[in-house]
Order: structure tokens, then C-alpha cells, then sequence
């Protein structure tokens, strides 16, 4: 297994997503709340991954998120990830480089190369948004 990196514009990266609200307007700051799924911030510890670009007509569609990120990836998971979890770098299998969880209070914040879009179990391909 390789990694892939499936996206690497100039500029920030738009990625199209499923938006959990219908019709929110250009610029609102989102959250992922879910495999391939984001919504509205509301918290004030929201992990903020973006801006809707082109909002979703229908509850739970597609739409494009705008994002911080410089890439879009798909990894190797080291132990378990979920949807909206920053990552870190793993430990290479075998050969090939891998992502893990950061663990807020533990790990170093200069760490974080990014958050998980899709998740995935340890040795499964997850799908990332890198800085």
C-alpha cells in the first residue's frame, strides 16, 4: 500500500463534502461532524476546518468547503481514527508512513500535520486534509 495524495492546488484547497445544514450561507466556518460530513461551528472548542464555498441545497448533500489545508490525502492508519480527528505523524509499516491521533495535553501541539476527513481502524486507509 502506497500513499496517495489526491489533491495539492495552489492555494487553499477546496473539497466537495456532505453538509449536514441545507443552505448555509457562503463563509460560515465549519466543523466535521462525520465521515466526508460537516456542519455549522457552534461550540467554542469546534476543531474549524473551513468555510462553506458552495453551500448544499438539501439536507445531508454535497457542497464545497473551502479549506485551510495545502492538501488531500489518503494514509495509512496507526491505531484507530475518527472523522475530525487531528493527526500526527506514526511510526512507518513496513516502509510506508502512517498518521495518528493527537492527543490534546499529551502530545506537542507542534505536531499536527492535519485532521482526519474520513476515518478509518488501525492499517486502514484514511482519507486526510494536510497542512
Amino acid at each position: 500500500m502506497s500513499n496517495k495524495i489526491r489533491a495539492f492546488p495552489e492555494g487553499n484547497l477546496a473539497v466537495p463534502v456532505l453538509m449536514h445544514t441545507a443552505s448555509l450561507d457562503k463563509g460560515t466556518l465549519l466543523t466535521i461532524t462525520d465521515d466526508n460530513t460537516v456542519d455549522k461551528s457552534t461550540s467554542e472548542n469546534d476543531v474549524l476546518v473551513g468555510s462553506v464555498e458552495v453551500p448544499s441545497r438539501t439536507a445531508d448533500g454535497t457542497g464545497t468547503m473551502r479549506t485551510r489545508f495545502r492538501a488531500l490525502v489518503n494514509f495509512q492508519c496507526k491505531g484507530t481514527i475518527a472523522a475530525g480527528d487531528r493527526v500526527k505523524a506514526g511510526a512507518a509499516v513496513s516502509g510506508v508512513q502512517t498518521l495518528k491521533k493527537y492527543v490534546a495535553g499529551t502530545d506537542n501541539d507542534d505536531v499536527v500535520v492535519g485532521v482526519c476527513l474520513i476515518g478509518g481502524a488501525d492499517t486502514e486507509t484514511g482519507t486526510f486534509l494536510i497542512f
